[in-house]
């Protein structure tokens, strides 16, 4: 099946975690190896490759991030640089606020972190990552924390209603996204910082397309 690659984030040990949106049915997929890794660091997949795929839903994966699959087999085919323009044409897109994705079953945390839990009386949203045409403006904070820079977006709301979003693309952070610039946002895999919070899966940015 034809893929176009639609996202490629650094993970830990040096691994990618690279997402698609395969052009039959313009679902998404993360493709993992045959062996249910992220891919590894010298992979060829880079955003806005389209790529002749083979593979396999995982048998049980789980929620919310029903999109891995097992890649088998892969030809290159081609690259283009319109990617938001397929999106918009072709892929389901949130439009509204932040509050709009992962069909509104994201809780917030005091100081703005986005996130969905098992034990919320939230439900579960259908997938883990989408696509998001924002309506405010997006500013870049960079914050130094362990020696290491995190670079996190906030939206312009109130401050009683701020929100932010963890940058874990690979372009180069832009200090402003304006509004109607489209987002790609993802879920990151269950993680609890300690035993008195439950496992969560937080919201990220992955990247953007201009």
């Amino acid at each position: 099946m034809k893929v176009l690659i639609v996202a490629k984030t650094r993970m830990h040990r040096g691994e990618y975690c690279v997402g698609g949106l395969a052009q039959k049915g313009y679902y998404n997929v993360r493709l993992l190896t045959d062996r249910r890794e992220n891919q590894p660091w010298d992979t060829r997949f880079e955003v806005g490759d389209i790529w002749d795929l083979e593979f396999q839903p995982l048998k049980k994966p789980e929620p919310p991030h029903i999109e891995d699959v097992t890649v088998t087999s892969r030809i290159k085919l081609s690259h283009i640089d319109n990617i938001r323009e397929v999106v918009l044409k072709r892929a389901p897109v949130w439009r509204g606020d932040i509050a709009s994705v992962f069909d509104r079953q994201l809780q917030f945390t005091p100081g703005g972190a986005g996130y969905v839990s098992l034990q919320s009386r939230h439900g579960m949203p259908k997938g883990s990552v989408g696509f998001w045409l924002t309506d405010t403006e997006l500013t870049l904070k960079s914050e130094e924390r362990e020696g290491k820079t995190k670079h996190v977006y906030h939206t312009v709301d109130a401050e009683k209603n701020a929100r932010h979003l963890p940058y874990v693309g690979l372009n180069e952070p832009q200090p402003i996204l304006e509004p109607g610039t489209l987002l790609r946002v993802s879920l990151a895999r269950w993680w609890t910082p300690d035993l008195r919070v439950e496992e969560r899966c937080y919201l990220q940015l992955s990247g953007w397309y201009e």
